[in-house]
């Protein structure tokens, strides 16, 4: 929702819906909405989840999300890490 400037105006479930057009079924409100934005929006809020994995299976040694499976080892709470760095 965010990716597509959802303003988080909790609209999406009173009558009208979303003042963006994002998540309503309201015809003018629809039109608000240019899909093909929309779209690559998403796209690339996917492309930049997957380069940041990339980056942090790197720094972890690791070549897949499935070696990362059952490595608790791998596991820090930050509000640690911040008190004893």
């Amino acid at each position: 929702m965010v990716a597509l400037e959802c303003i988080r105006c909790h609209n999406c479930e009173s009558g009208r819906g979303c003042a963006r057009g994002i998540a309503t079924t309201d015809p003018e409100l629809i039109k608000l909405m240019d899909l093909d934005w929309g779209t690559q929006r998403v796209i690339n809020m996917f492309l930049a989840w997957r380069k940041e994995l990339i980056r942090i299976l790197k720094r972890l040694g690791m070549k897949s999300l499935k070696e990362l499976v059952g490595r608790t080892d791998c596991l820090v709470h930050l509000d640690y890490m911040r008190r004893n760095a």
